[in-house]
């Protein structure tokens, strides 16, 4: 019977170009897509428990938990009015997935299958637990619990708490001087750290010094501090917060 369902992602309809415009076609019987390509007679009803729902690629889909082989989660920490509306999360069913940096300092990742909002990661880790036990998605776990964490503290000018896990907003500011780092705490403060400096109290910090040694061009980031981009640095607020007010 799991045969049947050899697509790691049905959805609701499959968006073609018809009569000069974009259209979204939809099968009748409420049958699926095969990866948004391919007509099927498979309904939501007929899919196994293995499949999570979710708004994928601006539709109604459904992807399988069941043969995932690796699956990256990245936070957004510069949209505060929503939880993981724009964070990413990744998703291969072949490879592992790489995590590069193009020469204007922007990462990209590598390998995966379907890269999505982050708004599906709960119902999918629940059920990669099930049907794909040998992934360990305990630090995703972590970086979803944080985000929401963080979220809840920003959202509607609530209660601003700066505790040991809590995640900073980290960017790039001055490309005059590309080894200075942008933190914004989440009590509102603002601090610069230069990294040179840094790096001598904290190793991780010096893994990643030769990446803000050189001088890198990005965009800007929504608030206008400067220029903004992840560097791969995670930074919790206890460590920065301790060496700005040190």
């Amino acid at each position: 019977m799991s045969r049947r369902f050899n697509s790691n992602l049905y959805l609701n309809c499959a968006i073609r170009y018809q009569d000069h415009e974009l259209r979204a076609i939809y099968l009748p019987n409420d049958y699926l897509w095969a990866r948004g390509r391919y007509p099927t007679k498979i309904r939501p009803c007929d899919l196994p428990d293995w499949y999570v729902s979710g708004y994928l690629f601006k539709r109604q889909g459904y992807l399988s938990a069941k043969g995932i082989v690796d699956i990256v989660y990245r936070p957004d920490y510069f949209v505060e009015n929503h939880s993981h509306k724009y964070d990413s999360l990744f998703v291969s069913f072949h490879d592992k997935i790489t995590r590069t940096f193009d020469e204007r300092g922007f990462d990209r990742f590598d390998g995966y299958d379907y890269a999505m909002s982050g708004y599906i990661g709960y119902q999918l880790i629940e059920k990669m637990k099930i049907y794909a036990p040998n992934i360990n998605t305990d630090e995703i776990v972590r970086e979803l619990f944080l985000k929401e964490k963080w979220y809840m503290m920003r959202k509607d000018g609530g209660p601003l708490v700066i505790t040991e896990e809590t995640p900073v907003r980290v960017f790039r500011s001055w490309m005059s001087k590309p080894w200075i780092l942008g933190l914004e705490f989440n009590d509102s403060s603002f601090e610069s750290i230069d990294m040179r400096v840094l790096a001598r109290k904290m190793p991780k910090v010096a893994e990643h010094l030769d990446y803000f040694q050189e001088k890198r061009i990005a965009q800007t980031d929504l608030y206008g501090y400067g220029v903004a981009f992840d560097c791969g640095l995670r930074l919790t607020a206890a460590e920065c917060y301790e060496f700005c007010k040190g």
